[in-house]
């Protein structure tokens, strides 16, 4: 986990003199604040490779056939959790933990990597893992530059399993506010496609003055 003060500090030592960074721009005044937080997600019921997770094997072509047709839907969660629902019952599923990055040129908290899981408390045998420390930010402030990041790995005996990594933008995240619930977010266009959606939550809290 990358560990950083809420305040960026950075001290140089010469001659006896230290000097401090500077401290994060202000967002522009009228900027509207919010929390985030990361919720859940859904993983793919198998590889990028077509092999089954936790196991050796593939999964059946009609698993992908459907999968493609359920992510092309009018409702792609919906559907995709029905196809999840009904046809994957009897696939190695998953043990998955990892970590949520918030990315932003206007908070403190830009780059620090927040556990959604971990090696101890991660979820076993599940496609729709719900988080058990759901990454939280306050006061987040809503600019273009906005961005969360969410890296997923499977737990193996040995070698663990990447699952993959993908990136929620700053119109993902306005859509999720605009929801006024915890929001799917489709991600299956990256992480090759390891990663179906990311659920987040947001609120707007205010605006900066």
């Amino acid at each position: 986990m990358t560990i950083r003060s809420s305040v960026m500090v950075m001290t140089l030592f010469v001659g006896g003199c230290v000097a401090v960074g500077d401290p994060l721009p202000p967002a522009p005044p009228g900027t509207r604040v919010a929390t985030i937080e990361v919720v859940d997600a859904v993983i793919s019921p198998g590889k990028f490779s077509h092999e089954v997770w936790d196991a050796f094997g593939t999964v059946p072509t009609d698993v992908w056939t459907g999968l493609a047709t359920a992510l092309g839907a009018p409702e792609p969660f919906t559907a995709v959790m029905g196809l999840l629902d009904t046809q994957t019952a009897l696939l190695p599923k998953p043990d998955p933990f990892g970590a949520a990055t918030l990315l932003s040129g206007f908070s403190a908290d830009d780059g620090v990597d927040y556990p959604l899981a971990t090696l101890d408390n991660n979820l076993q045998d599940t496609f729709t893992p719900t988080w058990p420390t759901p990454a939280h930010w306050d006061n987040v402030p809503l600019t273009p530059d906005l961005r969360v990041k969410v890296n997923l790995t499977d737990k193996d005996l040995s070698a663990h399993d990447p699952i993959g990594v993908v990136e929620l933008n700053s119109q993902a995240i306005e859509a999720a506010l605009a929801a006024g619930q915890p929001l799917h977010v489709k991600v299956s266009e990256q992480a090759n496609a390891q990663i179906l959606f990311v659920g987040i939550l947001v609120q707007q809290t205010g605006v900066t003055q």
